[in-house]
């Protein structure tokens, strides 16, 4: 019983100390926070100026009407406000995380002011005090009750005095509140039919905050302490942002352009205190050696900002490698951070510090084996790395669709090796993508068709026009077996005379390979693509040309070197400028015999003749030739009888 007792006893102790507890963080938060507090501070100096200057003379029963009228405002606010509420699953109803259709009312003044009003106590007060004014009229039997009304009629000028100050307050905020309710449901309802117009002003003021919060994000990862070193947190701080940044926009973004939208606004601001810190450097990095105490410091901070730019680069992307980041979102930052990254070059490739921080032996995340060991830029290296990974995804370019912003990456890229005077970048990117024209796999992505189409553009900068020839001139020289349009489709971005190399090496790669020389409907792609360049360039131009030289050099470096050699090579030029007699064919036979010629036969010899002699060498007159000549042609011309006959050429 007396453990029970000590029990209820420790209970109430507790919570009794609790309430007063309470009671004085409450007091301390009014005293703390005036402002925010604001209604109380005036009921309190309301109800003083009441007290000393005036007399209020008003019945309980009227104090308790006036309460009562109170009551149905609020309840009327109350309702409305209710309704003002919406579905904050539906992402729709928010832009950027922001509840754009209430904004007005959310970022309202008095509807702010009244969110800060302490409601319980105010309206408690108000319905209280006149209900203890009744009780005070009334007349009582028990001696005890009357002098408990006593008591409180020596005090009722304060509690008129706190009641109609509680009222006046309350009534004030909830009167302002009615009026904006009134205002704002007007204006909704005049101009509910242009949503799209009405919710402009209301995204730039969300895009307003959205930049101001990452500002001071931005401002304490790249603060003093850790530019100083002094901050053992940086690495963790970094990628906590980028985490936040991509999961947040993930979060409160209904459609893939709104979350694009959120990256750019929050790597904007990324980007702007990273040019701040751009600009000190550039500040030390002129600084001469003056003073040698100055230059030490100064050198001392340069280098603390480098090592510090560097090592966030290298977090901002490794994290990003980890994160399910928007393929758009991945190129945009990647052409936001090249584009700086080669802006830091331009400015800094003659300073040491610099060349000592950024530059080095890149060592790849995942491919370890045939290391480059030259010197390259980390940050550039470690970005398009991570690009060529992504970009061999045909998941991840199914995703894509921009090929405009695909081509202001290829624009950086271009002015990164322009600058590092080095073709590191550019070209490997370029390849990936173009390569994945010729994949099977890829003909229904949607990126790859408008990259397929894009390349046929005839205005395309040089450095895509040069790059285009050169990957499709080394695919072709790679031998493998290619479906005719994709054929036509890269001869024709070559020139003539990469045309002959690539023309001679497939011939030759065929017949190693012991696959048919060539189809009608492959003869017919390589002879339309040869027509339109030999409108412009005819093949006694060549003839005149070193162009000989160049074609025995690109053979000897492809995969049918050991077997087609140079000697033979310059017989076969010199050959397509004569008629092809029983002389030719007998220096054909013999460089045969003596091994220069090897797996290049009658038939693809007289293609290449098909395709690139002038008129009247084109011809295969062998009625003046030996019967044994004759038959020896025709057996070994039998596979291209096909071809023959559409050409008109008959033995």
């Amino acid at each position: 019983m007396m453990e029970n007792l000590k029990y209820k006893l420790g209970y109430s102790f507790i919570v009794c100390f609790r309430k007063v507890m309470d009671i004085l963080f409450f007091a301390y938060k009014i005293i703390r926070h005036p402002i925010k507090n604001i209604s109380i501070w005036l009921v309190g100096l309301l109800a003083l100026l009441i007290y000393g200057n005036l007399s209020i003379e008003i019945k309980g029963k009227d104090m308790f009407f006036m309460s009562v009228g109170l009551v149905s405002i609020i309840t009327f606010i109350s309702n409305f406000l209710e309704k003002q509420t919406i579905d904050i699953d539906n992402k729709d109803n928010f832009y950027l995380g922001y509840n754009i259709k209430k904004l007005k009312f959310h970022n309202n003044l008095w509807f702010k002011r009244f969110n800060e009003l302490p409601v319980k106590l105010l309206f408690w007060t108000i319905a209280i005090l006149p209900i203890m004014m009744i009780g005070v009229e009334l007349e009582y039997r028990s001696k005890v009750l009357n002098e408990m009304v006593e008591i409180i009629v020596s005090y009722i000028k304060y509690i008129d005095s706190i009641w109609l100050a509680a009222f006046i307050v309350s009534s004030f905020y909830c009167t302002a509140l009615l009026i904006e309710s009134v205002d704002l449901s007007r204006k909704n309802f005049s101009q509910s039919y242009l949503y799209k117009i009405t919710n402009s002003f209301e995204m730039l003021k969300i895009k307003i905050e959205i930049e101001q919060d990452f500002k001071e994000i931005f401002n304490n990862i790249f603060n003093i302490k850790s530019r100083l070193g002094l901050e053992n947190n940086f690495y963790s701080n970094a990628e906590r942002v980028i985490n936040y940044i991509v999961n947040k926009g993930d979060a409160v973004s209904a459609s893939d352009s709104e979350i694009i939208e959120f990256y750019n606004i929050a790597f904007e601001c990324e980007g702007n205190k990273i040019d701040e810190l751009l600009n000190k450097i550039y500040k030390y990095a002129k600084c001469k050696e003056d003073k040698k105490k100055k230059f030490c410091i100064v050198t001392y901070m340069l280098s603390s900002i480098l090592k510090q730019l560097q090592l966030y680069y290298h977090i901002k992307w490794n994290t990003i490698t980890k994160l399910h980041v928007l393929p758009s979102g991945i190129v945009n930052i990647a052409i936001q951070d090249l584009n700086r990254l080669l802006q830091i070059e331009m400015q800094l490739h003659q300073n040491e510090e610099y060349k000592k921080i950024f530059w080095g032996i890149y060592r790849s995340e995942k491919y370890h084996f045939n290391e480059d060991k030259t010197e390259s830029n980390l940050c550039i290296s470690r970005i398009c790395e991570i690009l060529e990974e992504k970009f061999r995804d045909i998941n991840f370019l199914n995703q894509y669709n921009d090929i405009d912003r695909m081509m202001k990456l290829f624009d950086v890229l271009n002015r990164v090796d322009s600058q590092t005077k080095d073709k590191r970048y550019f070209s490997p990117i370029f390849k990936i993508l173009f390569e994945h024209i010729i994949d099977e796999r890829s003909n229904e992505n949607d990126f790859v068709k408008l990259f397929y189409d894009s390349m046929k553009n005839k205005y395309l900068p040089e450095c895509l026009i040069s790059e285009r020839k050169e990957v499709s001139k080394n695919i072709l020289l790679s031998g493998n077996l290619i479906a005719n349009n994709i054929l036509e489709y890269l001869l024709d971005f070559m020139q003539l005379e990469d045309i002959i190399v690539v023309l001679i090496f497939r011939l030759a790669y065929s017949e190693r390979s012991g696959r048919k020389i060539m189809t009608i409907d492959e003869f017919k792609v390589w002879e339309n693509a040869i027509n339109k360049l030999t409108v412009r360039k005819d093949i006694n131009y060549l003839k005149k040309s070193k162009f000989i030289d160049d074609l025995c050099s690109e053979i000897s470096n492809s995969y049918v070197s050991h077997f087609i050699f140079e000697k033979f090579i310059k017989w076969m030029w010199s050959s397509l400028f004569e008629k092809f007699d029983e002389k030719k064919y007998e220096e054909f036979i013999k460089l045969g015999k003596e091994g220069i010629r090897k797996n290049f036969g009658l038939g693809s010899y007289i293609i290449v003749r098909l395709l690139l002699c002038n008129y009247p060498y084109r011809s295969l007159w062998t009625y003046e030739f030996k019967e044994e000549n004759k038959k020896q042609i025709e057996n070994e011309l039998s596979s291209i009888n096909d071809i023959l006959n559409i050409e008109g050429v008959y033995i």
